[in-house]
């Protein structure tokens, strides 16, 4: 967080963190009052004016607010950090490690590391060492993704309910978007879910991706369009053991499920939206968690041209929505004697897949963060209503005597 963003001349591609000598926290700070009411569609509104704003590249890659306004005499601090210096499991540890159990323990202090001098010499050094490195390592990566691929395509042959790696068709969360985004958030309590799943035999994952699988299907027919075949959604699983304490760092690989948008009774649709999310999981298991991240070391490079030139022109895309679920503490935290009462979290839309939700658990709920634009969800807020009520429907159906055998 006292780090800026540096590359060095022949090297554009391989930036640096290094240390900001001119950090000042107060470029940092900002504070908003929201108007009345002050209510939750206020605050989103607002979580997409500041989700528009760059961070400033030449400072440290993130931004606080400290909002006033909202109702029930409430307050809400916005972080927004870029995602090269953390990943939704990081983001959950950095609230962990800023916070405590209880309001009379104190607060967490983490005075600045010394500043070790840096001078553009050495960057060139470390660049040139780096490069050396990976053209060392290119060889064993296509080895292993050889081996990987040919574990995918046996493992495909008996994962029935995975979605193509590549090539599904366009739909309505693709469509050619502005710069503009809009942000809206949800909470709805956690424990009937997760007894629902426990008694369909589910996870918690699977059901929430079969309530998306259903508020789609619902978007689907009141738009007027088909939903003969199933859309697809992207997460990530962490690389990195469940109980590491990172708070930066992306370590993450995704894997493409299917949502069952064209089965239209609810039960069924989670059976074969939650088998398909098992799939997957063990798919990236199979294949190697670590493998997609050696890629990118050297196809990150290559990104921001193929966006450029093919996501708003290829007829087929990776995936529609891309989704996250990270489990959080089971009970509030305080900052001093400040009770921290609700967890969102709102990660990034970019093209080809405009549509991106955020599911955190906190405190006995789950909170849901949607970003995306306004040529494809005019009514953000309106979609995560037909989650929640997903949801519903199936923690009521879930649970309900099955009308054959009463189980």
């Amino acid at each position: 967080l006292t780090q800026r963003v540096e590359a060095v001349p022949g090297f554009g591609c391989r930036p640096f963190f290094v240390p900001d000598t001119d950090f000042d926290l107060r470029r940092h700070l900002d504070a908003r009052t929201l108007p009345a009411p002050g209510s939750r569609r206020e605050l989103d509104a607002l979580h997409s004016t500041l989700a528009m704003a760059r961070l400033d590249a030449t400072k440290p890659l993130w931004a606080l607010t400290l909002v006033s306004g909202l109702e029930g005499d409430l307050q809400a601090v916005i972080l927004r950090i870029h995602h090269a210096i953390a990943d939704g499991g990081a983001a959950l540890n950095l609230l962990l490690a800023l916070t405590t159990d209880t309001s009379d323990s104190p607060v967490p202090v983490y005075p600045p590391a010394p500043v070790e001098p840096i001078t553009r010499a050495g960057l060139r050094a470390h660049a040139l060492r780096d490069a050396l490195a990976s053209l060392r390592g290119l060889a064993p990566l296509v080895g292993d993704a050889a081996r990987a691929s040919k574990v995918n395509r046996e493992f495909r042959r008996t994962a029935p309910d995975l979605p193509p790696g590549f090539g599904s068709p366009r739909t309505f969360c693709n469509a050619t978007s502005g710069a503009d985004r809009v942000c809206a958030s949800a909470t709805t309590p956690l424990e009937p879910v997760r007894n629902s799943a426990r008694a369909a035999g589910q996870t918690v994952n699977g059901m929430l991706h079969a309530a998306i699988a259903g508020a789609l299907r619902r978007e689907c027919i009141a738009r007027g369009v088909r939903c003969d075949e199933p859309m697809v959604a992207a997460f990530g699983i962490a690389t990195d053991p469940t109980n590491t304490n990172r708070f930066f760092g992306n370590h993450v690989t995704p894997t493409n499920v299917a949502l069952f948008v064209n089965e239209a009774d609810p039960l069924r649709r989670l059976e074969r939206t939650a088998q398909s999310c098992r799939e997957g999981v063990e798919l990236r298991r199979r294949t190697g968690l670590d493998l997609l991240e050696r890629w990118t070391h050297y196809t990150a490079r290559l990104a921001a041209a193929f966006q450029r030139a093919f996501a708003e022109r290829s007829p087929k895309v990776v995936n529609h929505i891309t989704t996250a679920n990270v489990a959080g503490p089971t009970a509030h935290r305080w900052a001093g004697p400040v009770e921290i009462v609700e967890w969102i979290s709102f990660a990034i839309a970019v093209a080809p897949s405009y549509v991106n939700l955020t599911v955190y658990s906190y405190a006995g709920r789950l909170s849901m963060g949607l970003v995306t634009t306004p040529e494809v969800f005019p009514d953000p807020a309106g979609f995560l209503e037909r989650v929640t009520d997903e949801l519903r429907t199936l923690t009521t159906r879930a649970r309900a005597p099955h009308p054959d055998t009463g189980t």
